[in-house]
């Protein structure tokens, strides 16, 4: 937005710059680097990796390479004569942009293990966390009044709600975004609410999130001699998808359905009884949290972490 000419930043423009991250992840060992690549899903993905790996073994230092795009990599070996800031250049100038905004969406939520933290937003959102804990301490104590909670609450009904959660997704590029943008939304609302339960469980279960993405890195640190030894073992093909119908609902997602058009059915009928706040204060007490979040942790608390991996 522009103010007399001037750009001027507004909320979603501030949530945008925190929430992209740099699309060129590189992971090294001793003789081998993991270079994220760009444009080898979809139908012109074959076209790509074998320009990419072409350029790439016309390079010196570069023993052999290979495009493995599930993950979105290529995996080049190299002896000491090889210089990495070249190569990154190479594959820039080889690669080619995804065809379409799911090819994109695809890439960019796609986690190699050895990225680690680096390749998520959790760093950002967790900042946002604790800003909004500050936020929160600082309300308890000022003398002006807080936002009221059932404004607060409205960004969860957000959150929990499939379809408006899939309409944000599409505004900003993202279901990964849109969780994290909801995330940092919430936490700014809830300490201008004074409200700081629900910002410390997001907290809670971002550091579980960050835990889990270093043990990922850790344990692929520790395999990755032994899963590569070779160009036959790097290379693999898009792995592609399609459904004939939409992925139905489970029992939590009906669940979910069903509190949420009780508690909005409860908010209206309470409504010229009770009074606005109170109506929605009964609407929002029926919010499926514990859905999302017993889905999200479950997964982690579940697995053992093994010699610095995750087993689950």
């Amino acid at each position: 937005m522009k103010l007399l000419g001037i750009p001027v930043p507004t909320p979603f423009s501030i949530v945008e710059a925190l929430l992209d991250r740099d699309r060129r992840n590189v992971w090294s060992c001793p003789g081998r680097l993991h270079i994220e690549v760009h444009g080898v899903h979809g139908p012109r993905g074959a076209r790509v990796a074998q320009r990419v790996e072409k350029r790439l073994a016309e390079q010196p230092g570069v023993l052999w390479a290979k495009v493995n795009a599930p993950s979105s990599r290529v995996i080049v070996a190299v002896d000491d004569h090889a210089r990495q800031s070249q190569l990154i250049k190479v594959v820039e100038k080889a690669e080619a942009e995804p065809d379409t905004e799911e090819e994109r969406i695809a890439e960019d939520e796609l986690h190699h293990p050895a990225d680690g933290a680096t390749g998520t937003r959790l760093l950002p959102t967790l900042a946002v966390d604790a800003f909004g804990l500050v936020l929160s301490a600082i309300n308890k104590i000022s003398p002006w009044a807080p936002l009221p909670a059932e404004v607060a609450g409205l960004l969860s009904a957000i959150d929990m709600h499939p379809k408006l959660k899939a309409r944000l997704g599409q505004y900003l590029h993202g279901h990964e975004r849109a969780d994290s943008a909801t995330s940092m939304m919430m936490a700014v609302a809830h300490g201008l609410a004074a409200r700081s339960e629900s910002t410390m469980l997001d907290a809670a279960q971002r550091v579980q999130q960050w835990r889990e993405a270093k043990a990922h890195k850790d344990a692929w640190c520790e395999v990755e001699a032994e899963l590569i030894k070779g160009p036959q073992d790097a290379g693999a093909d898009p792995v592609v998808t399609e459904r004939p119908r939409p992925l139905p609902d489970g029992p939590a997602e009906r669940y979910a359905h069903r509190a949420l058009v009780t508690g909005a059915a409860a908010g209206a009928v309470a409504l010229p009884f009770a009074g606005p706040r109170r109506a929605a204060g009964l609407a929002l007490a029926s919010l499926p949290k514990a859905v999302g979040v017993g889905r999200a942790s479950s997964p982690r608390n579940s697995g053992a972490c093994s010699r610095g991996g995750v087993r689950s």
